[in-house]
């Protein structure tokens, strides 16, 4: 071995050291001091793209993959780190073409056939989706992420047989996998088998073994935190008045979120990821608040995905571009009224229904001119519409044949294609319905969803999921017959705008309130003695709080 040899080697195992000890500067210096004696060195160049991927410089990650491949085209993960760059950056075609390209050279490439799943998933070609995710367990059956992966899109197209089967495979590897857990959980709620759901909700939670709670003498270990759904009240003001929501019957105070207050709480998300998503909802209309756009980019900036659910009546031309630029996460557009009768009864009388059409019709135009441009995508967009299965008192006539839902559809369906026409946009294959099926399969699930395009959604919804007693007596619901246990206070919490928190979303009127997140962290309200008594109360642990008494889906006391 020569000296020129001789310091490369050197040079590039302190790069190495330091590397791993993350101190990139200098590693960075002797990987560039190797490149100097050998400038076709890729392992050099390869570590330079992970070192930069790792300190969230994507620009400078790219260039470097990028020499790897001019230089050694079929180079081990380089068009695996390559792809993952892309996806991260919204750029999900160039990222097909990278995955792609790793799994021709590397057909036993797990990632790149899990991650060309994830991807096609999202794209709604959801047979492709399948097929690499079945690829990869192919390879390596032991796979978790990609049988939770074909768990969930399982469970997307209603093969909830198939769906259980694919979770139950992930916990058989790893009985702890939260995502699993939690998509059980939310399979046996369906289902109404309360026990089994709020056991493998229990197991879907953060920080397990650190939150051990004590109620008296008894430590009840499924105890904890609720951590799975997260809705944030930027207002409890709204401009609709829906004979289904409680809006109109509250006696609280009614007012916006302070900014500092929601930049506080989505800077302890950020930090301490307690948990995935935000949505935007509780009760009133988040569209209202004067500082939303600041919110929505405050969020992003922070990693925070959000759901954003909306009536849609604000979605004008001068907000919504605006709109889709500064959100990261979905748009969850309610069509609640989808027909000129019922947006009489329920809608804001400032503006026409054809205003209030229009307003829809306008997102998805804006949207699919983003795919024309080729602009980054980091939203969903689901418009939802309800369906009932009968009008009550002539009031609630929305959807309630399945012939209305398959003209709902076509209409919904027709105005993408005319657009992508206009735009110039390549069709994209949206599925036929079984409306009949759609709606008998209503009486099973919440919603059934079909893709209209890249990123939108729309979404037929069952009325009866908002019924409450406290609203109105038509939409009282059955007392339960047998025992279960309520999971909202281990699955849900919201944070008022009063930075009020509480443990269910259905307590519109802030009286399971636990604590404010103004004086305390969300983690420690979340871990108070007010949340241990109201979890515990669902076990018979504690009399059923006041509210929880009157609720038609209450637990039964234990006797």
């Amino acid at each position: 071995m020569n000296e020129k040899d001789i310091l490369l080697k050197k040079n590039f195992s302190l790069a190495i050291t330091n590397h791993k000890n993350k101190n990139y500067k200098l590693a960075e210096s002797y990987y560039n001091q190797v490149l100097v004696i050998n400038p076709q060195h890729t392992k050099s160049f390869y570590n330079l793209g992970l070192l930069f991927y790792e300190i969230k410089n994507s620009e400078r990650a790219m260039s470097y993959f990028e020499k790897v491949l001019k230089i050694e085209p079929e180079y081990k993960d380089a068009n695996y780190n390559l792809g993952m760059i892309f996806y991260e950056l919204g750029e999900n075609l160039k990222a097909i073409t990278c995955y792609e390209k790793e799994i021709q050279n590397n057909p036993q490439h797990t990632n790149a056939c899990n991650n060309l799943g994830i991807i096609f998933y999202q794209l709604g070609e959801r047979n492709k989706a399948k097929n690499f995710y079945e690829k990869a367990i192919q390879i390596d059956s032991n796979f978790k992420r990609a049988h939770n992966n074909l768990g969930i899109l399982f469970y997307d197209i209603r093969e909830t047989e198939k769906a259980v089967n694919c979770f139950k495979k992930v916990l058989k590897i790893d009985p702890e996998h939260k995502e699993a857990n939690y998509s059980l959980g939310k399979i046996y709620q369906g289902m109404g088998r309360q026990i089994l759901a709020v056991d493998n909700y229990q197991k879907s939670l953060i920080n397990r073994s650190q939150i051990d709670f004590e109620i008296g003498k008894e430590i009840d270990k499924k105890l904890r935190p609720a951590t799975a759904f997260f809705f944030l009240e930027l207002t409890n003001k709204c401009n609709f008045h829906c004979e289904f929501c409680p809006s109109d019957s509250q006696t609280r105070l009614q007012g916006f979120m302070e900014l500092s207050l929601v930049k506080k709480i989505f800077d302890e998300i950020s930090q301490k990821k307690i948990v995935k998503q935000v949505a935007l909802h509780l009760m009133g209309e988040p569209t209202l608040h004067p500082k939303l756009h600041d919110i929505l980019t405050y969020a992003k900036s922070k990693n925070v995905k959000i759901a954003l659910t909306t009536n849609g009546s604000t979605l004008v031309k001068k907000k919504v571009p605006k709109l889709l630029d500064s959100i990261s996460g979905k748009i969850v557009a309610s069509l609640m009224t989808p027909t000129e009768e019922t947006y009489k009864i329920r809608g804001d009388v400032r503006l026409s229904w054809d205003r209030y059409i229009d307003n829809f019709r306008l997102l998805i135009q804006e949207h699919l001119k983003k795919i024309s441009r080729g602009d980054k995508i980091a939203y969903q967009i689901i418009i939802r519409i309800m369906v009932t299965e009968k009008s009550i008192k002539g009031k609630v006539k929305v959807l309630e044949s399945s012939k209305d839902i398959q003209d709902s559809y076509n209409e919904w369906s027709d105005f993408v294609g005319a657009t992508e026409k206009e735009l110039g946009l390549k069709p994209f294959k949206r599925p036929e319905i079984d409306s009949a099926r759609t709606f008998s399969l209503l009486g099973e699930y919440e919603e059934m969803s079909y893709n209209l395009q890249k990123g939108i959604t729309i979404q037929f919804w069952r009325a009866f999921t908002f019924a409450n007693s406290r609203v109105s007596e038509e939409y009282k619901l059955e007392s339960p017959k047998k025992t279960q246990y309520c999971p909202h206070p281990f699955t849900d919490f919201g944070v008022l705008w009063n930075g009020d928190v509480s443990l269910c979303c259905l307590d519109y009127d802030g009286t399971l309130k636990v604590g404010n997140v103004k004086k305390h962290s969300v983690e420690d309200v979340l871990k108070n003695i007010g949340s241990k008594k109201l979890r515990a109360s669902m076990y018979g642990l504690e009399k059923l709080h006041p509210t929880c008494q009157k609720c038609q889906s209450r637990p039964v006391e234990k006797t």
